[in-house]
């Protein structure tokens, strides 16, 4: 009877344990850039933001590199200074970003990473999301006021990577190349994926002004009232909120899922 209890014991540790590993691999993030605001015509400011996809599966932060392009025509034949907007970030304070350029030829913004602290002295990623850092970038001349600025993480090389703690583990689990192919009309920008497996950029359509004509797959739409989004053969596939100010002109197909029971 003892040694049944005991493999029985045994039995539940292995379980357990199981569990344990098995969640970190199913769990999923976001990486997301959002609240993207001008301070002055010179001065462009936005966050970079963690998530959790699953609220009952938190995630500890190891480190995340972030790079991201922004469309050469905002900038308007400017020169970029970038920085870290001083206590923006939420992180733990050894997680904390200092190192940031913004790479010119090239336009894409260089955020570095910290030494991993080891586990247990990660930040905990949650569903309510945890701010990396907010950004300010500087041009010497005033942004384009006709061209958005289209930022986009990067596929190539240099590409975002962000990279947890294993469960109980100073192992970490990477999650390292953006899909090609991000449309410059979504916004907030999103890196999204599972640990160990190919990201995908789930993404968010936010038409401001102007006439778009393309189909669109995006988690949420928002044409905002002025706009138009002309569209004929397309079909716009919205996985979450659909919300629409603006005119939506044409005879393609609008797919939006029922909600759930």
């Amino acid at each position: 009877m003892k040694r049944l209890k005991l493999i029985q014991i045994s039995m539940f540790f292995m379980l357990l344990c199981f569990g344990l590993f098995n969640t970190v691999f199913a769990q999923g993030f976001s990486c997301r850039i959002e609240n993207d605001a001008f301070v002055t015509e010179k001065e462009y400011e936005f966050d970079v933001v963690l998530y959790a996809n699953d609220e009952t599966q938190n995630w500890e932060y190891a480190l995340g590199v972030y790079y991201v392009n922004v469309d050469p025509s905002f900038i308007n034949g400017g020169q970029i200074v970038a920085m870290i907007i001083n206590n923006s970030s939420q992180l733990n304070a050894a997680q904390q970003v200092k190192a940031i350029r913004f790479k010119q030829p090239g336009n894409y913004l260089a955020i570095a990473a910290k030494t991993p602290p080891g586990h247990g002295n990660g930040t905990i990623i949650k569903k309510e999301g945890v701010r990396v850092c907010r950004v300010k970038l500087t041009n010497s001349v005033p942004y384009s006021s006709k061209i958005a600025p289209n930022l986009s993480f990067r596929w190539e090389a240099p590409n975002t990577s962000v990279i947890a703690y294993q469960v109980k583990s100073n192992k970490v689990l990477a999650s390292n190349k953006v899909v090609e192919g991000q449309k410059y009309f979504y916004t907030p920008v999103y890196f999204s994926g599972k640990w160990n497996q190919q990201p995908q950029d789930n993404i968010d359509a936010v038409i401001y002004s102007g006439t778009l004509k393309a189909g669109i797959t995006c988690r949420n739409y928002l044409l905002k009232k002025g706009a138009k989004h002309h569209f004929q053969g397309e079909s716009i596939n919205v996985s979450n909120l659909f919300n629409k100010q603006g005119e939506l002109i044409g005879n393609g197909v609008l797919n939006i899922p029922k909600p759930k029971q």
